[in-house]
């Protein structure tokens, strides 16, 4: 989780909304293929990704795995990258397996700490 907070925070601070060119088919993707967006979209991101990446390198020196875990469910950046793997067309079959499983697990993560919530009970 914290490579996810901190990878996906540092590529939004470096790049916006705009993820860097990648390969097609063999080819780097020109700057009119690259993701076209308004600078006022990508505006909010970068704002949105640094709290995230303070608390990850918060999280590494003090944070116990359970409040990392609780925490980084209420930022959006990572669910954005995350999304993105998931509709990337580059990706590869095991890739999207891959993602699609991560999916899952994320559904069904939710769904435990909302039944333990309901409960009365610590989140897992």
């Amino acid at each position: 989780m914290l490579w996810l907070l901190i990878e996906s925070g540092v590529t939004v601070v470096r790049f916006g909304r705009r993820q860097p060119p990648v390969k097609v088919h063999g080819s780097p993707m020109s700057k009119t293929e690259n993701f076209a967006i308004d600078e006022s979209e990508s505006g909010v991101l970068p704002q949105l990704a640094l709290p995230q990446i303070v608390l990850a390198a918060a999280a590494i020196t003090s944070f116990h795995v359970q409040v990392i875990n609780r925490l980084s469910s209420g930022y959006p950046i990572w669910y954005l990258a995350v999304a993105d793997r998931v509709v990337t067309e580059s990706s590869t079959k095991h890739e999207k397996k891959l993602s699609q499983w991560i999916i899952r697990g994320m559904v069904l993560y939710a769904m435990t700490q909302g039944m333990l919530f309901a409960c009365f009970l610590p989140p897992a």
